[in-house]
C-alpha cells in the first residue's frame, strides 16, 4: 500500500471533515444499556443452571463478566467503534483529501494541484461511489507548512469543473459506503468550503425568534413525563438487580448510569420550562447564530455553519467538524420558527439579503402553567411518600394523589394550547379569505344503527329491571339505595340510547360545508377538537361539533379497540379519534372520510395554485409522458429528432407514467367542485318490527318489577327468556327487517340505455338428490335428539331439555329450509340480468325460493364478485356468498351456498359486471333450463318424514309403556363385541335390533336413491318462446331495502 504524502490536518478550522452516516446513533447508548444487561443476566442464569443439573462447580461463573464482556466487543465491535469513536470518512483540509475506513485506516489521499473534478457515480450493486478525475501523474509531497496559518481557498486553486476533461484522464472510484446519502453532497461542499471567504464587514442586520406559546405547553408534559419515568424506572431496576442477585460494583455502575440519564433529561426539560419566556431562544447577527433555550446554549459563526436543517421539527446544524447540534423543537406545524431560521440563517451566511418575514411576539405564561409546574414538583414527594408509607390509609391517599396528579397532567396536555400561554401582543390581523360556494353534503344513520339500539337496550333494560325487582325485596335500606341508584342509571342509559336513536332518526349525525365539518356526537361538552380528551362518540342528536376547515389536517380512518373510528388530524400533529358504530360503524366512517378527502383537495387546489396545479405545466407533463412534441415544432427538425431522443431516454415505465396522468386527471379534477361526491346517504325508515321489539323490550322490562312488588307470584325467568332469545335472533338476522334506507329520489336518466341480452339462472338439477339425502341425515340426528328430549321434558329436566332444544331447532330449521328452497318454486329463475339491472330472489342475506324480488339497478351496481367457501379455523371462515357493492360504498354479501352451484354464481357475477360496464365479452353458454322434482324425488321426502315421525312416535309410546311389541329381545353380548356398545349410546331402548335394522333400511334406500341418475330426481323444462322475454314483472326495489 503507497504511504501517504501528508498527514490530513483535523484540528485545523478550515478543515471540512464527513463522518460515518448513522441514522441510530441517538438511539445506540439506551440500545446498548437495554441489551447488555439483559444478555447478561440471560445467559449467566442459563449457565448456572446448566452447571448446576451438570453438578459440577460454579466457580469459574466467577469469571463469566470477562467471557461476556469480550464476545460483546468481538461480536458487536462495529457498534462499539460507532458509538464511542465514530472517526472521519473523509477529510479535506489545506493539502488536499484524505479518505479512510470505518475503522480509521487509510485508503486514499490526493492533492488539490492533482484533483480536476469530483464527481458521485453509481455502481451496479445500486451503491454510491466518490469518483475522482485528476490531471496526470501524483505530485511530490508538500514542503512543510510555515508557523502563518493559511486559509484553504489560497490552495489548490486547479480544482474546477473540468466539463471538457478527456475520456482517457486518469481517475480513481471510491467506494464510500459509510456515508450514506451524504455522499451527493460531497463535491458539492468542497467547492463551496474552498470558495468561502471571511465577511469583510459583519453586517448589521438582527433577527429574534421567541418560543411559541405552544412550547409550553409541550415543555409542561415533557416535564411531567420525564419526571414520571425517572422516579419510577430507578427504583424499578434497583428492585430487578437487588432480587436477581446483581448487588456488585458493575450492577451499581449500571444503575448510576441509568438514572443519571434519565436525571440529565429530567434536568433538561426543566431548564427549558423555567426559562424566561421573553429572552429569543434564537439570534443572527453578523457574527453567526445564537441558539439559547434554557438547556441549550450555542454560538457557531457564520465561518463555521456548515448545514442548517430542519430534521422532523427539530433545528439541527452542523459545523466543519461533522459534529451535529440538535437544538430546537418546532411547537407543531403552525410553528414555522424553524424554517424562518433555516432561511434567514442560510441568507445571511451566503451573504444574501434577508426575506422579509416578521417573527412572531414573545409568549406570556398564564397561571394554569405555573400549576402544572407546581403539580410536576409534587410528583417526586408524592413518590416518596408511597415508598415510605406503611399504612393502608396512608398508601390508599398517596395513590390517589398520584392519579390526581397524572390526570391533571394529562388534561392540560389535550387541552388548548392557550390556556398555559398566549402571546404578548396581539398578532396582526389579516383579511379573511373569501370562503368559496361548497355544495353540503349530510349523513344520516345507517338502518343498520336501529337493530343496534334495540339489542344495546336490551342488555341495559335487563339487569336494570333484574336490580329493581331485587331492590323490593327485605335488604337493608343501604343496599336497597344502591340497587336503585344502579337500576336508574342503567334505564336512564337505555332511554337516552333509544331516544337519540328512534326519535331523533330523520337527523343528519355529519354535515360538510363551506364553513367544515359538523359531527353530532353523544357528549354535548365536546364542542371543539380540544374538548375530546379520549375519544368522541358519533350518534347525538343534533350537531354540535364543529372544526373548520383551516383547523382540520387530515382526516383517515382506523379501528380502535374493535370500533371504526374517524381520526381527525389538526395542523399540530395532534389527533382525535371518532367512534362511529353507534350510527353504522364502517360505513358511515369510510363515507365520511372519502368526501372530507375530497373538500380538503378542492380547498387546497383553490387557496395553493402551486406548480403541480397549474392548469400549463399539467397540460406540460401530460404530453411529454405521452411522448408528443410541441405544435408549433416542425417533426422533421434536429430539435425534434434530439427532443425524441431526449423523451425516449427520460421516459418512466408505462405503469408509472399512468399514475402520473392518472394524478394528473386528479389535481386537473380538484379544481372544481363536481369533483366533491354524492354521498347516497338518506334517513332511515323504522319498520314496524323494530317499534313492536321496542314496546315489548320496555313492556317486560318495566311491569315485571311492578308485578314483584305487588307479590303477584308471576315467575320472571321465562318472560326475560324468551325476549332474550327473541332480541337475540333480531341481532344476529337481518337488520333490513327493523329498519331500511329510504329511497332517494333520482331524476330519469336522459338517454335510454342500451338493451342487454336477458339471462335466467335457474336452480341445478342435482340439487334435489342432493337435498334428499342431506334430509336422510338430518332426520336421523332429528330422531335421535327427539327420544332424549321428550324424556327430558316428561321428568322435568329443564336445563337438559334446553340443552337438548337448542341443536333439535337449529337442525330442523336448516331442514326445512333447504327442502321449501329444493320442492318449491322450481320453474322461478334464482338470478336474471336484463336493461333494467340484475334481480335476484332473496330473503335476508340468502338465496330464497321464490320470484326474484331483489332489484339492482346498474347505476347503483358498483362491484359484483363470486367468493367461494374458504374454511380456515372456524373463526375465520368465509362463506360462499355473492359480494355486492352499491355506489354508496355498503357492501352486501348475498350466501349462496343452497345453490350448491359455485360455477353459476361465478357466470351471474361476470355477467353482471360485464352489463355493468356495458363491454363487449366472449360468448357465454347459456345456463341450464329449469328441472322440476320428479314423483319420485316428492314420494321419497314424504316417505322420509313419515319414516322417521312413525319411528320417533313407537320408540316414544314403547319406552312410556304405552305399547308393547309381540317380541322381545335377548340381552347382545356388549362385552365380547366393542362395536355393539355403539347401541348403548343410540336411544333404542329395549329393542336395539329392530331399531337398527330399521335404520339400516332407511339409509340403504336412500343410498341407492343418491345413486340413481338424475332424471330419477328432476325432469327439464322449457319455458313458452313467447313467455321469454315478458315472464319477469319489472320489480322497483332498492337494494337498500335489502
Amino acid at each position: 500500500m503507497p504511504r501517504p504524502l501528508f498527514a490530513a490536518n483535523r484540528q485545523s478550522a478550515n478543515t471540512l471533515i464527513w463522518r460515518r452516516f448513522d441514522r441510530f446513533r441517538r438511539w445506540r447508548l439506551p440500545a446498548w444499556l437495554i441489551a447488555a444487561p439483559i444478555g447478561y443476566g440471560y445467559t449467566a442464569t442459563l449457565l448456572a443452571l446448566y452447571a448446576k443439573n451438570l453438578g459440577g462447580g460454579t466457580a469459574w461463573l466467577a469469571w463469566y463478566p470477562l467471557i461476556y464482556t469480550a464476545v460483546l466487543a468481538l461480536v458487536c465491535h462495529r457498534s462499539l467503534i460507532r458509538l464511542l469513536w465514530n472517526p472521519p470518512i473523509l477529510v479535506c483540509d489545506e493539502h488536499g483529501l484524505t479518505a479512510f475506513d470505518e475503522y480509521g485506516r487509510w485508503l486514499g489521499q490526493w492533492q488539490w494541484a492533482q484533483i480536476a473534478e469530483l464527481r458521485v457515480v453509481q455502481q451496479a450493486d445500486d451503491n454510491l461511489a466518490l469518483e475522482v478525475i485528476m490531471h496526470g501523474e501524483r505530485p511530490q509531497p508538500p514542503a512543510p507548512p510555515a508557523a502563518a496559518q493559511r486559509t484553504l481557498a489560497s490552495y489548490g486553486t486547479t480544482y474546477l469543473p473540468a466539463a471538457d476533461s478527456p475520456a482517457e484522464a486518469p481517475r480513481e472510484l471510491l467506494p464510500l459506503p459509510e456515508l450514506g446519502p451524504d455522499l451527493l453532497l460531497v463535491p458539492g461542499e468542497i467547492r463551496r468550503h474552498r470558495a468561502r471567504a471571511t465577511l469583510d464587514s459583519p453586517r448589521s442586520e438582527t433577527r429574534a425568534w421567541y418560543k411559541h406559546p405552544r412550547a409550553i405547553q409541550l415543555d409542561n408534559w415533557r416535564c411531567f413525563t420525564w419526571l414520571a419515568a425517572t422516579l419510577v424506572s430507578v427504583p424499578l431496576l434497583l428492585g430487578i438487580a437487588t432480587r436477581s442477585g446483581f448487588n456488585d460494583q458493575p450492577a451499581a455502575l449500571y444503575l448510576l448510569t441509568c438514572a443519571s440519564l434519565l436525571l440529565q433529561q429530567s434536568w433538561r426539560a426543566f431548564r427549558r420550562l423555567i426559562a424566561d419566556p421573553a429572552r429569543p431562544v434564537a439570534r443572527i447577527d453578523g457574527e453567526g447564530i445564537r441558539i439559547d433555550d434554557g438547556a441549550t446554549r450555542l454560538h457557531l459563526p457564520w465561518r463555521d455553519l456548515r448545514r442548517i436543517e430542519n430534521d422532523d421539527g427539530v433545528l439541527v446544524l452542523t459545523d466543519y467538524r461533522d459534529r451535529h447540534y440538535r437544538t430546537l423543537r418546532a411547537a407543531g406545524n403552525d410553528d414555522r420558527s424553524l424554517d424562518a431560521i433555516i432561511t434567514a440563517s442560510r441568507a445571511m451566511r451566503d451573504g444574501e439579503p434577508l426575506p422579509d418575514d416578521t417573527p412572531l411576539p414573545p409568549p406570556r405564561r398564564r397561571p394554569l402553567a405555573w400549576l402544572l409546574l407546581a403539580n410536576s414538583l409534587l410528583l417526586p414527594a408524592s413518590l416518596t411518600l408511597l415508598y415510605l408509607s406503611r399504612a393502608p390509609r396512608e398508601t390508599g391517599l398517596t395513590l390517589l394523589a398520584l392519579l390526581a396528579i397524572a390526570a391533571l397532567a394529562w388534561w392540560a396536555r389535550q387541552s388548548h394550547w392557550q390556556t398555559q400561554a398566549t402571546y404578548r401582543e396581539p398578532l396582526p390581523t389579516t383579511p379573511p379569505a373569501p370562503r368559496p360556494d361548497l355544495p353540503v353534503r349530510q349523513w344520516y344513520r345507517h338502518p343498520r344503527a336501529i337493530a343496534r339500539a334495540n339489542w344495546l337496550a336490551w342488555w341495559l333494560l335487563l339487569p336494570a329491571s333484574l336490580l329493581a325487582m331485587r331492590a323490593s325485596d327485605a335488604l337493608p335500606a343501604n343496599i336497597r339505595l344502591t340497587l336503585a341508584i344502579l337500576s336508574a342509571l342503567l334505564a336512564l342509559g337505555a332511554a337516552r340510547l333509544l331516544w337519540r336513536t328512534f326519535a331523533h332518526a330523520d337527523r343528519p349525525v355529519a354535515r360538510s360545508d363551506r364553513d367544515g365539518l359538523h359531527l353530532a356526537l353523544t357528549n354535548p361538552r365536546q364542542r371543539d377538537f380540544h374538548r375530546i380528551l379520549l375519544y368522541g362518540t358519533l350518534g347525538g342528536s343534533k350537531l354540535n361539533f364543529t372544526i373548520p376547515w383551516a383547523e382540520l389536517d387530515d382526516i383517515d380512518t382506523a379501528w380502535r379497540q374493535n370500533h371504526k373510528a374517524l381520526i381527525l388530524s389538526d395542523p399540530n400533529g395532534d389527533q382525535r379519534a371518532i367512534r362511529c358504530h353507534a350510527v353504522g360503524g364502517e360505513t358511515i366512517a369510510r363515507g365520511i372520510a372519502r368526501v372530507v378527502h375530497a373538500y380538503k383537495t378542492h380547498l387546497d387546489a383553490l387557496a395553493d395554485p402551486i406548480d403541480y396545479s397549474d392548469p400549463e405545466y399539467l397540460h406540460f407533463m401530460e404530453r411529454t409522458l405521452r411522448g408528443e412534441l410541441p405544435d408549433d415544432l416542425d417533426p422533421d427538425s434536429e430539435l425534434a429528432q434530439e427532443l425524441r431522443q431526449i423523451l425516449q431516454a427520460t421516459q418512466p415505465p408505462p405503469d408509472i407514467a399512468e399514475d402520473i396522468l392518472a394524478d394528473i386527471a386528479r389535481r386537473r379534477a380538484a379544481r372544481s367542485a363536481k369533483s366533491i361526491p354524492p354521498t347516497h346517504s338518506q334517513p332511515p325508515r323504522i319498520r314496524p318490527r323494530a317499534w313492536w321489539l321496542l314496546a315489548a323490550n320496555l313492556a317486560v322490562a318495566i311491569a315485571l318489577p311492578a308485578l314483584k312488588a305487588l307479590d303477584s307470584g308471576i315467575p320472571a325467568f321465562w318472560p326475560f327468556a324468551v325476549l332474550t332469545v327473541l332480541n337475540l335472533a333480531a341481532w344476529r338476522g337481518d337488520y333490513r327487517q327493523q329498519a331500511v334506507m329510504q329511497e332517494e329520489r333520482r331524476p330519469a336518466p336522459a338517454a335510454t340505455r342500451p338493451r342487454h341480452s336477458v339471462r335466467n339462472w335457474y336452480k341445478p338439477a342435482h340439487l334435489t338428490a342432493r337435498a334428499n339425502g342431506r334430509a336422510c341425515a338430518r332426520l336421523f340426528l332429528l330422531a335421535m335428539l327427539g327420544v332424549p328430549l321428550a324424556n327430558a321434558l316428561a321428568k322435568h329436566h329443564t336445563f337438559f331439555s334446553l340443552c337438548l332444544a337448542i341443536p333439535a331447532v337449529l337442525i330442523a330449521r336448516a331442514l326445512w329450509s333447504e327442502l321449501r328452497y329444493t320442492f318449491s318454486q322450481s320453474d322461478q329463475p334464482v338470478a336474471r340480468i336484463d336493461a333494467d339491472g340484475l334481480h335476484l330472489a332473496v330473503r335476508g342475506n340468502r338465496l330464497h325460493a321464490g320470484a326474484p324480488n331483489l332489484h339492482i339497478p346498474w347505476d347503483d351496481l358498483a362491484a359484483i364478485n363470486a367468493v367461494p367457501y374458504d374454511a380456515p379455523p372456524w373463526w375465520f371462515t368465509t362463506h360462499e356468498h355473492l359480494a355486492i357493492q352499491t355506489s354508496s360504498g355498503d357492501d352486501y354479501r348475498i350466501r349462496t351456498a343452497l345453490l350448491d352451484d359455485f360455477a353459476s354464481v361465478q357466470d351471474i357475477a361476470h355477467s353482471a359486471s360485464s352489463n355493468r360496464t356495458s363491454s363487449e365479452n366472449r360468448p357465454r353458454v347459456a345456463p341450464p333450463p329449469p328441472a322440476l322434482p320428479t314423483a319420485f324425488a316428492r314420494g321419497l321426502m314424504v316417505a322420509n318424514l313419515a319414516s322417521v315421525a312413525l319411528w320417533l312416535i313407537a320408540n316414544l309410546l314403547l319406552q312410556h309403556h304405552l305399547i308393547t311389541l309381540p317380541y322381545t329381545e335377548p340381552p347382545l353380548p356388549y362385552d365380547s363385541y366393542p362395536l355393539l356398545n355403539l347401541l348403548r349410546i343410540l336411544p333404542f331402548g329395549a329393542y336395539p335390533l329392530t331399531n337398527a335394522a330399521c335404520w339400516i333400511t332407511f339409509s340403504t334406500v336412500n343410498i341407492v336413491a343418491r345413486l340413481l341418475p338424475a332424471e330419477w330426481h328432476t325432469r327439464p323444462i322449457m319455458p313458452a318462446p313467447e313467455a321469454t322475454a315478458t315472464a319477469m314483472p319489472v320489480i322497483h326495489r332498492n337494494i337498500s331495502c335489502l
